[in-house]
């Protein structure tokens, strides 16, 4: 993956994100509606993320809110099986959108410098959500090449904003292999 593009990371980031929500969702205990309330919020959240409206999806998740203890087992499987289609269509795309771009797109110190510019646009919400589903997604050399590029992007604030978040979802262990190729982290 190229390290000068934040398209491979982002796209790395949503996949896992994708294929999170639809494990959980096809692990729903439906015996316990605050657990299906949970989900269905990570559902929608997932389609707030990709701006995608998905009527029929949409349906599957008010019908299984709606759905009285008896039909929840049901509504949830319909859902499941909707996001899977979803999930896969969106794989799909994500792979042939990669595989549109130039193949130097990655590369060189103007990728590196249009990078930053898209970081330096983030505010503190945003670099939350991102950060917190790149330190899942990514290995602990791309997220430290994500982590330096926000330093130099991003005022000082923001940058220490940047590490807080994976300093709280990190293992000990996982934490300290990023903080190995990033001096940075170390620090926070």
């Amino acid at each position: 993956m190229p390290t000068n593009n934040l398209t491979g990371p982002v796209h790395k980031a949503l996949r896992w994100f994708m294929c999170d929500v639809l494990v959980q969702t096809g692990s729903l205990d439906v015996t316990r509606r605050d657990e299906v309330e949970r989900t269905l919020n990570l559902v929608a959240r997932l389609l707030g993320v990709l701006r995608a409206p998905e009527p029929g999806l949409r349906a599957a998740m008010a019908e299984l809110l709606n759905a009285g203890t008896s039909e929840r087992g049901a509504r949830a499987a319909a859902l499941y099986r909707e996001l899977a289609a979803f999930v896969g269509k969106e794989l799909l795309r994500l792979d042939a959108a990669e595989a549109d771009l130039p193949a130097a797109a990655g590369d060189g110190v103007a990728a590196a410098l249009h990078r930053r510019q898209r970081l330096a646009l983030l505010d503190g919400a945003e670099v939350d959500e991102m950060i917190g589903w790149m330190a899942d997604a990514l290995t602990p050399q791309e997220l430290s090449t994500l982590l330096e590029d926000l330093h130099a992007a991003a005022s000082p604030a923001l940058h220490a904003h940047g590490l807080a978040k994976p300093g709280r979802r990190l293992s000990a262990e996982r934490w300290q292999r990023l903080a190995l190729p990033c001096p940075m982290a170390a620090a926070a």
